[in-house]
């Protein structure tokens, strides 16, 4: 593998000090600190590492580094120096002269911090580890160590964590206490032959559809929504549409071919949208849906759905879909806009 050559800079660091740290049977030399944005440039991508991914993440990552509001990011950067020469300045600064700092691990957080600097943004500084003395062949070897023993920790254990809502709180124990309802992920693994789980993540997503905000909200937007929802509706009246939700969805899709989609998540999305919308389903801020109701679900042509039944892409259409032939059944009390919760429509 060949490497070009790279412009060397004095690499500095803040809050700084020296460690040793274990690799292939012998001690290596490792610096623990902070990099400066303005030292950013001393890091560079080998040819070993990944592409730089843009898109929703990348843009999250920025948005994290942004000086003003950005929360920063908690995970040190992994980098290599292959030299071992380094010179401490006091105060706990020391620079690293004239070198090329490689990332081993963290190359699209410095990506997010260099775009921002690229377009004036400003960024805040990253913690770092440095690996001193390092080689090609030795660099090559820990990114696929650090890459194949790197296990993400999924969305599901976050939200079993963000329990500061009263309605995260509720919801949870509901989930684990009622009968009938859904089991849910809470942790990293799943027994993957239970056909009845959901995730954490569509727990609380159908939560916040049901009571009309956006589709596609991330972790953080569902956390943030049910912090609204919560002193508009009430914990446990917001906890019992939930649960009415999956009590109604079991009736719909009980004893027809609907079955098998009743945990998918474009079936859930789709249906909790189509309550959530129209008015006919509530009796204030409590879910409500007849029997009647139930009937008219079930009698629809879902033929007609194709495999948008099975897409979690497709909630929006199925919402309209289903929505559009309630009505053709219909003279009379067709479905009505839940007026407070159009503003919120995805």
């Amino acid at each position: 593998m060949s490497t070009k050559m790279a412009t060397l800079y004095d690499a500095r660091l803040t809050d700084a000090a020296p460690g040793t740290t274990w690799l292939r049977g012998q001690s290596y030399p490792v610096l623990r600190g902070t990099l400066l944005p303005e030292y950013f440039r001393t890091a560079e991508a080998p040819e070993y590492q990944r592409l730089l991914m843009l898109g929703g993440k990348h843009d999250d990552l920025r948005a994290a580094l942004d000086p003003e509001t950005g929360m920063g990011i908690p995970d040190d950067l992994l980098l290599c120096a292959r030299t071992s020469e380094y010179e401490m300045l006091g105060n706990g600064e020391l620079v690293i002269p004239r070198t090329v700092l490689y990332t081993l691990d963290g190359h699209q957080r410095l990506g997010a911090g260099k775009a921002r600097l690229e377009d004036g943004q400003g960024s805040l500084p990253l913690g770092v580890k440095i690996i001193l003395g390092t080689s090609l062949p030795l660099e090559v070897e820990l990114f696929y160590q650090v890459n194949r023993l790197h296990t993400e920790v999924l969305t599901h254990v976050h939200l079993r964590n963000a329990g500061a809502n009263s309605t995260l709180r509720a919801l949870r124990v509901m989930s684990e206490k009622t009968p009938g309802f859904p089991e849910v992920q809470w942790d990293q693994w799943r027994n993957r032959s239970a056909l009845d789980h959901i995730s954490a993540h569509m727990l609380y997503e159908v939560a916040v559809l049901l009571h009309g905000r956006a589709l596609g909200l991330k972790m953080e937007g569902i956390i943030a929504a049910l912090d609204e929802l919560t002193p508009e509706v009430g914990t446990a009246t917001l906890a019992k549409n939930v649960q009415t939700f999956f009590k109604v969805m079991d009736q719909i899709t009980e004893g027809n071919n609907l079955e098998q989609f009743r945990r998918r998540a474009g079936m859930l999305r789709g249906l909790a949208m189509y309550f959530g919308r129209h008015q006919n389903f509530w009796r204030a801020n409590k879910l409500v849906v007849p029997k009647t109701e139930i009937n008219s679900i079930r009698s629809v042509k879902w033929s007609l759905f194709g495999d948008a039944l099975g897409k979690s892409a497709s909630a929006s259409g199925l919402r309209d879909t289903l929505a559009n032939q309630i009505n053709r059944q219909r003279t009379s009390n067709k479905l009505m806009p839940r007026v407070w919760q159009e503003a919120q429509d995805a």
